[in-house]
């Protein structure tokens, strides 16, 4: 079988929904050619997909990948491998399993113009800027920039990316967000703006940055954290590990507020969650969340062993409350 009957081939399967594993990742791999995406357009542009659920999402799922305009991309679930969790509020620790999708975009073309990508509440994406830096970008984030040029990468971040930068000596890659910037010539790094919280968070895995806020700047490394907030800025060890979980689709906390801990399962969900702010004030939060049970059975091992029981109110808000004595 030549190499052409061989990509056919994989391409019906892919739309029949039974690509999985090594051949779907080799399939989008072998997408990258321009050829092949042409290859593919053929294709599709006959095919008449069926009522398989599992086709009608590989669809969507690979429609998008193929897009390539200038408006806000929502990525698409992809199903996940399922892992064993365990949680600890206080000195308590619970074992439950929660759920959330992760989904690759790739953008493996030059775009004109300004250009937004986003991820809603829920789901999370992989991102590849022209100059093949790799952005992971958690639930409710987004980036923007302009197009890249011979001496400017910029990006404008809102919400919680992991970015991979494509080494430039000549070029500096500038994330922007609200409170600092981060200037880098390629290495990793994570860097955490949500609006919602009161504060900007960069952690260095590789390489070296430098970071911007007003008039003053630091210069991280390995290891490293730099924190700022509207009163607060300042350098400390960080937990890489946990940094880096939710990359792996996994939420580690330790000793986090517990008006966070809502943040962040509203953010996986895309619930809304209703709680006296008050009565959770002094309540912090220890554990690991992983892959792949509903919200109400994260609640309901939640209720187990916290102090909190729940409301369902509808399929998006749920009122959180404290267990009655």
């Amino acid at each position: 079988m030549d190499r052409e009957s061989s990509f056919d081939e994989l391409a019906y399967r892919y739309l029949e929904g039974k690509l999985k594993g090594r051949e779907y990742d080799d399939f989008t791999a072998l997408l990258q050619e321009s050829d092949k995406l042409a290859r593919f357009d053929q294709l599709k542009s006959g095919w008449q997909p069926g009522e398989n659920l599992s086709s009608a999402a590989n669809w969507r799922r690979l429609s998008y990948r193929m897009s390539t305009t200038s408006v806000p991309a929502k990525a698409k679930p992809r199903n996940l491998v399922t892992y064993w969790i365990s949680a600890v509020a206080a000195v308590l620790i619970i074992g439950l399993i929660i759920s959330t999708t992760f989904f690759y975009l790739k953008s493996d073309r030059f775009i004109t113009g300004y250009t937004t990508i986003e991820t809603p509440r829920g789901e999370k994406s992989k991102v590849f800027l022209p100059d093949g830096t790799e952005v992971w970008l958690n639930a409710n984030s987004s980036i923007s920039y302009p197009s890249f040029s011979k001496d400017q990468r910029e990006v404008k971040l809102v919400g919680e990316a992991y970015f991979k930068v494509k080494h430039d000596d000549n070029i500096p890659f500038v994330v922007s967000t609200k409170r600092c910037d981060v200037k880098v010539l390629g290495t990793e790094f994570n860097v955490m703006a949500y609006d919602l919280l009161n504060r900007n968070e960069v952690t260095l895995f590789k390489g070296r940055v430098e970071v911007k806020a007003g008039t003053k700047s630091a210069v991280l490394k390995v290891g490293q954290r730099f924190f700022i907030s509207d009163d607060q800025q300042y350098i400390e060890s960080a937990n890489l590990q946990q940094t880096h979980s939710w990359v792996e689709n996994k939420l580690n906390f330790q000793k986090i507020p517990f008006g966070e801990l809502v943040m962040r399962l509203e953010n996986w969900y895309d619930v809304d969650l209703i709680y006296d702010t008050k009565r959770f004030a002094k309540t912090e939060f220890t554990g690991t969340f992983k892959n792949e049970e509903t919200i109400w059975q994260v609640l309901d091992a939640l209720n187990v062993y916290l102090p909190i029981q729940y409301k369902k109110i509808d399929n998006r808000k749920i009122e959180l409350y404290v267990k009655e004595k």
